[in-house]
């Protein structure tokens, strides 16, 4: 039989047993669609239906509340139980009652007032809260609805109002009975349209299978001819045959096929293009190592013509030696491949390049490796980018020197190396004395050039010293930590001896003037030097201590080196801990005033006092004011603490003339910062005006080395200070080698001789001398003399008898807390101890 009307038999019989299983599932189908659109019918319309009872319980619940939002109403039961009346009335409510803030009910709408006082909480166990919202929920054949009652966004109560659903129940009921009613004359309907359906389709099934059959054998008939043309090299052919049988299946292979072959000779010449432009070089061996086919980018890569290149091996570019070039190609013979190696290539100039090779064997599906593929990137470039970034991050940019990182990871592995060898090393650090001044007068241009120049010499005296016990000079180690500081090690030393050479050969170098941009510049050092492994084993505590020995050479007069000791470190604690202290101890309020009574030898009473400040440390206890103030100069923390001093006196001296006792100045000591500050004078008028005190009840002293270190400076800012009306002194006068003719230019009001001319009059007649001649010479220019440490009965009776103006001192008092200081103001009558009275 032919293919033909086997076809149209096996269609025919295919196309009745689809009409059968179609006309099941359809069936079946309409029958489940029939269920599910009576189903969803009616869940659609209970839910609208639903929905309606909500939004009227909304509208119900919200009108209620708003109803209830006037106070009075719901403080009233009576017009409460009104309302809820009135809703009972008017609309099928199965309950319906009214709550406070706190959900204690306060009418239920019944007579007997049956829930009155319950909580809603009790009363629903599903409220975790009472609600501040519009809350609603279903409950069996009820909708309950919460709605609070709000004034000014304040919930001040709330109406819970319960809908019956019986009216719903009886609606759905209905609905189900129609819905089932018309699903059953849809579905006799359906089953007649099945019916013509089917006798319809039998029929077209026949002619559908004549032709059908004939369109089934005309593909084999094109699929042969095409497939002629093929064979034949005409790879254009078209082989339009899209089927999902054997023949359609058939057809798609033979598509593919060609179209493979097809889109290989378009790769093949666009392979040779991309390997032409390709920058990577790209070669490929035969199996004995011979090269077959590579790009342009080789011969550019080894620097060689190509002819050299076809006598060459590949792994022969490679500078490998015999052992390395054999592991290579074992590796490649077993593993079939190497990725991504790191590796340099030799050139035709004897030069190299970095690359970063890979070599592939290539194989059939079999696994025979036949030939070898080498691809190799160059990263030459990429290292001297590497190499750059890396010199950077470790070298100082001014100097050329290493950086403080970079010099430390070197420390630390010469240090490890030493700890092997048993050896000796040295941490020298150098800071350039008054280097300030360079920049401050010549410029930071001059000083830039001048740190480039001592880094050039450290450099050039340590090449040109022979220092023993070297392994060679590079490894020394020498470089900027940052400013004007510079540090060296030296390892691998014979004996202790060679850090003191280095030192003096580093000092006597740059002694020697620097000659830049037409100045000469002669500049000394300061060297501290710390020993591995007899002051500390690691780089930190080598550096921390190198550091301490510098600030003693520092402290010892600069231009010279000092070599750490332990008793180094202790001072170094102590001055650490009171510096650390400093910072807190102001905010801490561990600072106290005291204040040493002032008293005029003319009228035997109290003209002012001396404010002292004291420091009580919690742990250190009392520290005396030469310890902590010279530190708290040193660390810029005396502006500050100075500040709070004036502040504290003058507020003082306001509440003791609040009090009712006598005005009197208060004197304060200004620090040799505060002094230098610019805007000293209008701090000062600030605290001033902040505390109340008259400028003429106000002190201030300084001493005479802080007016002789800028006495133009000095001037101005005196008179600045008393164009304020505050009196000025100069403290310990005698002590600071002031000049007469300066002296008299200083706007002052007071001299304090110092106690150190006081303390052995008038036995010592250089002291008595000196006294009598800073007491006329004041008198003379008008001003006032008090002298201080003023301790015995003699000292006072000759300072009254050579017309001393006032006197300080322990002989009358001690400096006092401001409470012992006002019981002494209390004594109203108060004179001095008589002179004929006994020490």
């Amino acid at each position: 039989m032919r293919i033909r009307y086997q076809y149209f038999i096996v269609i025919s019989l295919l196309l009745l047993f689809v009409f059968g299983v179609v006309s099941v599932v359809l069936s079946h189908k309409a029958d489940k669609g029939i269920n599910n659109m009576r189903l969803e019918s009616e869940r659609v319309l209970s839910l609208a239906i639903i929905e309606q009872y909500e939004q009227r319980g909304y509208q119900l619940a919200a009108m209620s509340a708003g109803a209830l939002t006037n106070p009075l109403i719901l403080q009233d039961v009576d017009a409460i139980g009104e309302l809820i009346h009135a809703l009972y009335a008017e609309y099928d409510i199965s309950q319906i009652y009214v709550y406070d803030k706190a959900g204690s009910v306060l009418n239920d709408g019944t007579s007997e007032m049956k829930l009155s006082g319950s909580n809603i909480l009790e009363l629903h166990s599903d409220l975790k809260a009472i609600p501040d919202k519009l809350v609603v929920h279903h409950e069996g054949d009820s909708i309950h609805f919460f709605a609070p009652i709000q004034v000014f966004d304040e919930t001040i109560g709330g109406i819970y109002i319960s809908l019956l659903l019986t009216s719903l129940t009886t609606q759905l009921d209905n609905l189900q009975a129609t819905l089932i009613t018309n699903g059953q004359i849809i579905r006799s309907e359906t089953q007649q349209s099945l019916l013509i359906m089917g006798v319809i389709f039998i029929v077209l099934s026949l002619f559908a299978s004549l032709f059908l059959s004939r369109r089934l054998s005309a593909p084999i008939v094109n699929l042969t001819e095409q497939l002629v043309r093929v064979g034949r090299g005409d790879y254009e052919a078209k082989i339009d045959i899209t089927r999902s049988d054997e023949i359609g299946d058939l057809a798609a292979a033979y598509r593919t096929m060609v179209d493979d072959l097809r889109k290989t000779l378009i790769t093949r010449d666009q392979l040779d293009q991309v390997l032409q432009s390709m920058q990577d070089a790209v070669m490929v061996t035969t199996a004995s190592g011979k090269i077959r086919m590579m790009n342009p980018a080789v011969t550019a890569l080894l620097d060689v013509t190509e002819s050299e290149l076809l006598e060459l091996k590949p792994l022969e570019f490679l500078d490998l030696n015999d052992s390395e070039r054999a592991v290579l190609t074992q590796t490649i013979e077993r593993d079939g491949a190497v990725m991504s190696q790191l590796g340099l290539v030799l050139r035709g100039n004897n030069g190299h390049k970095h690359v970063l090779f890979s070599v592939t064997q290539l194989g059939d599906a079999n696994g025979f490796r036949g030939e070898t593929l080498y691809v190799f990137h160059d990263i030459t470039e990429l290292k001297k980018a590497e190499s750059e970034i890396r010199r950077l991050a470790e070298t100082d940019s001014l100097t050329g020197l290493s950086n403080r990182y970079h010099f430390k990871s070197l420390a630390e592995q010469a240090l490890q190396q030493a700890q092997l060898d048993q050896s000796l090393a040295a941490v020298f650090f150098l800071d350039l004395d008054n280097f300030k001044r360079i920049n401050d007068t010549l410029g930071h241009g001059v000083g830039d050039l001048l740190l480039k120049a001592v880094g050039q010499r450290l450099s050039g005296t340590l090449r040109l010293s022979n220092i023993g016990g070297r392994s060679s000079p590079e490894d020394l180690i020498t470089a900027r930590l940052g400013g004007d500081e510079f540090t060296i090690l030296l390892p691998h030393l014979c004996h202790s001896d060679i850090p003191s050479l280095v030192a003096k050969r580093l000092l006597k170098a740059l002694a020697e003037p620097f000659q830049l941009t037409g100045y000469s510049i002669s500049i000394t050092c300061s060297i501290g030097i710390s020993l591995f492994p007899n002051n500390g084993t690691d780089v930190e505590s080598l550096f921390k201590y190198a550091d301490t020995a510098l600030y003693k050479a520092k402290h010892n007069g600069k231009g010279c080196y000092q070599f750490y000791n332990a008793s180094m470190g202790i001072g170094d604690l102590n001055h650490l801990a009171i510096e650390q202290s400093l910072h807190s101890a102001l905010a801490n309020g561990e600072f106290q005033l005291v204040y040493q009574p002032q008293l005029s030898l003319s009228t035997n009473t109290i003209v002012g006092s001396e404010a002292l400040l004291r420091w009580y440390h919690p742990v250190m206890g009392s520290i005396p004011p030469d310890t902590f103030i010279p530190i708290a100069e040193q660390a810029g923390l005396i502006i500050p603490i100075g500040e709070w001093v004036l502040r504290t006196a003058c507020k003082q001296a306001k509440k003791w003339q609040k009090l009712g006792y006598p005005a009197m100045r208060i004197a304060v000591n200004l620090s040799t910062r505060q002094f230098e500050q610019t805007n000293l004078a209008s701090m000062t008028a600030d605290i001033l005006q902040e505390t109340g005190l008259d400028p003429h009840y106000l002190e201030l002293e300084i001493t005479e080395s802080m007016l002789m270190r800028n006495v133009e400076h000095a001037i101005e800012c005196m008179e600045e200070i008393k164009d304020m009306g505050i009196d000025l002194a100069i403290d310990d006068f005698g002590t600071g080698y002031s000049s007469l003719s300066y002296l008299k230019r200083f706007p002052i009001d007071r001299l304090k001789i110092d106690r150190a001319f006081v303390s052995d009059i008038p036995q010592n007649g250089d002291d008595t001398a000196i006294v009598l001649a800073i007491i006329a010479m004041a008198h003379s220019l008008g001003l006032k003399v008090i002298a201080e440490g003023v301790e015995t009965k003699s000292q006072m009776e000759y300072l009254a008898d050579k017309c001393c103006d006032e006197l300080q001192g322990f002989y009358f008092s001690p400096p006092l807390l401001p409470e012992e200081f006002t019981k002494l103001l209390k004594k109203q009558n108060f004179v001095l101890p008589s002179l004929d009275q006994a020490d």
